[in-house]
């Protein structure tokens, strides 16, 4: 006796369904991401007669699945004072270009006009991000990988006599925001002299713009809740005080 196999056409029908739902289940997992984890030095490209030498690593980690990329960058990177001068304020840029995906650009700004830790010959100051950054973007899988990079430039300086190295466009910025900052500074001044300390907290509860003020007054709100406000009031005075010494400082500049 001879038997048919798969002779009821109902039975090949199931088996064509089971298969390609089979085949469908398989082409539907998903593909494990790549993962690439790269250490780079930092090449220092600022313009000769800086008064810095910039030095340091990126270290890169790259995610790939798909046509999608994952990147995340953290650097350990480091500025060293080689001119004779006392640095008052800092600008550097940070370019990170990954093997694959789009370059990222980071500006770090260093400004102590009211503080006391300014940059002194010899001095190292960090230029590392707050901590990792993220960034996640579609690609083309079919465009070849380069050779990963990062790059510091040292843009702007200003010393503690006025005179600066860089970029004037920054420098023009940066006295603005002095100038904005001041005035607030001033104004918590006055807020305690004519209302005591309830008129100061209500002046310091106030958010306010740029992002760089707004920094400078967070740093007083917390001087406040850890130590009292008594102890905010100190710090604005010394920060007021530490801005004039600076400015009559200058000599090769008429204004902050």
């Amino acid at each position: 006796m001879r038997y048919a196999l798969n002779s009821d056409p109902r039975q090949r029908c199931v088996l064509r369904v089971t298969a390609f739902l089979f085949l469908f289940a398989v082409a539907s997992i998903p593909t494990p991401a790549q993962v690439r984890t790269s250490t780079i030095l930092v090449q220092d490209i600022s313009e000769p007669g800086s008064p810095m030498v910039v030095s340091g690593t990126v270290r890169l980690t790259e995610s790939i699945s798909g046509n999608t990329i994952r990147v995340s960058i953290a650097d350990d990177i480091v500025g060293r004072n080689i001119s004779d001068k006392i640095i008052l304020t800092l600008v550097a840029r940070i370019e990170v270009e990954p093997s694959q995906g789009s370059r990222q650009e980071f500006v770090r700004q260093y400004e102590c006009f009211f503080a006391p830790d300014v940059i002194r010959p010899g001095d190292q100051h960090s230029l590392s991000g707050p901590g990792p950054t993220e960034t996640t973007e579609t690609f083309n899988p079919l465009h070849p990988p380069k050779t990963a990079r990062a790059t510091a430039k040292i843009v702007y300086v200003q010393y503690v006599d006025g005179s600066t190295f860089g970029h004037p466009v920054f420098g023009a910025e940066i006295r603005k925001i002095r100038q904005i900052t001041w005035q607030h500074l001033r104004r918590l001044d006055r807020a305690y002299q004519r209302g005591g300390l309830s008129a100061f907290q209500e002046e310091l509860s106030e958010t306010v713009q740029p992002q760089e003020t707004e920094t400078v007054l967070e740093g007083i709100r917390q001087t406040v809740r850890s130590r009292g406000a008594l102890a905010g009031i100190s710090q604005v005075r010394k920060m007021l005080s530490l801005a004039e010494q600076y400015r009559a400082g200058f000599t090769h500049e008429a204004n902050p």
